[in-house]
């Protein structure tokens, strides 16, 4: 059977039995235990579980010397609060006369709760639900400001699966203006959270790939030269390449004329495993450039330069794209007047051009070759 991660609430009054049930049960290697926190009173057990984002709410019966009973706090939480969740009858007697129209019963000993959770069905999504409420209320922390209380709430996941949505929610710019410190304290413990062996080290790349491009964005480089060296190390000590190259590319992408490629784990060497182009060789040999300028003329010499090209699905190739040329040549005419547009256009498309001329001889087949011909006559009406 499927194991599914809990988060469960016990709601008793005896701190010795439960945690003993726990131990018993050997729930503690599937499920996690909210800290036992002895019953005072309905209203505080309601904000106890709202708080911990529980979804397996498990009850004792009596639980007051006032006639309070778990069936009152069931009543709160299921009917008045609307809060969803797993909930299970444990006592010593007749659990279904207690609690009556409850799906799931446990008599009072760890064996018994392990059988009642062990016996739900797969599709009991657990995970999910405590996965919401708690990525709810990460986000209401966020709204707040509240970045004290924020990382507890953090902590309760393990998953670097479903921790990318937290990193998500905390990449946000008024986070990075008030507290930079709760954004890299987020991003260090979504590393702690990788596992290292095939293949999660790459489901862990690929959970990067989909914000690594938020961290240039905020210019965290040190981050950024923390999360590219573990996935290179992975891709070469674990076989595991898996999206790697969505994080090197980002960096041919976004890097900026000082940051020296060695500095990020890239080298020709350590990253064989990813297929280089012209550009890319040449700005891992070049390493930093003294100015801005140099840089972007550097940049504008190649018609393969990721800034200056896009997928194109009508030839099903990486073609020029000018509008990305001519922010770049913008940027270069503001540093220095005497740059001309239409010269690197012209330069551009003249490569452009030889290099789809030598794909054509390697093409047998015919559709390609018809997309191949086309986007020639294309580049070559541009040159």
């Amino acid at each position: 059977m499927k194991k599914m991660k809990a988060l469960l609430f016990f709601v008793d009054n005896n701190s010795q039995e439960i945690l003993k049930m726990w131990k018993d049960s050997n729930l503690s290697g599937n499920h996690q235990m909210v800290p036992f926190t002895s019953f005072k009173s309905i209203e505080e057990t309601v904000s106890l579980v709202k708080l911990s984002g529980a979804n397996i709410i498990v009850l004792a019966f009596n639980l007051s010397d006032e006639s309070i009973t778990g069936r009152d706090v069931l009543l709160r939480l299921r009917d008045v609060e609307k809060y969803q969740a797993m909930y299970v009858s444990n006592t010593g007697g007749d659990s279904c006369e207690l609690f009556p129209n409850l799906e799931y019963h446990a008599r009072r000993n760890g064996w018994k709760l392990w059988s009642t959770l062990s016996g739900v069905k797969k599709e009991k999504n657990f995970s999910g639900l405590a996965y919401e409420k708690n990525l709810e209320y990460f986000n209401f922390l966020i709204s707040e400001k509240n970045y004290l209380e924020l990382l507890p709430v953090l902590y309760r996941v393990k998953d670097y699966y479903e921790l990318e949505s937290y990193v998500q929610a905390i990449l946000k710019e008024n986070v990075q203006k008030e507290s930079p410190e709760t954004i890299k304290e987020v991003l260090n413990y979504f590393i702690d959270q990788r596992e290292d062996f095939c293949p999660k080290h790459g489901y862990w790349v690929h959970s990067v790939s989909h914000f690594n491009g938020k961290l240039w964005e905020f210019g965290l480089i040190s981050e950024i030269q923390k999360f590219l060296k573990i996935s290179i190390k992975g891709a070469n000590e674990l076989s595991d390449d898996n999206c790697s190259g969505r994080l090197i590319g980002d960096f041919f992408r976004h890097s900026r004329y000082n940051d020296n490629p060695v500095d990020f784990g890239i080298s020709l060497k350590d990253i064989s495993f990813y297929q280089l182009n012209g550009y890319e060789k040449a700005r891992i040999k070049k390493g930093v450039f003294d100015s801005e300028e140099e840089y972007l003329l550097f940049q504008l010499k190649y018609f393969d330069n990721p800034n200056l090209t896009l997928w194109s699905n009508d030839y099903q190739l990486i073609l020029l794209e000018e509008k990305k040329i001519k922010l770049l040549v913008d940027r270069l005419i503001k540093i220095n007047n005497v740059y001309n547009y239409n010269k690197f256009m012209n330069s551009l498309y003249k490569k452009q051009f030889i290099h789809l001329e030598k794909m054509l001889k390697l093409k047998t087949d015919d559709r390609s070759i018809k997309r191949l011909k086309t986007a020639l006559d294309m580049t070559k009406s541009k040159c």
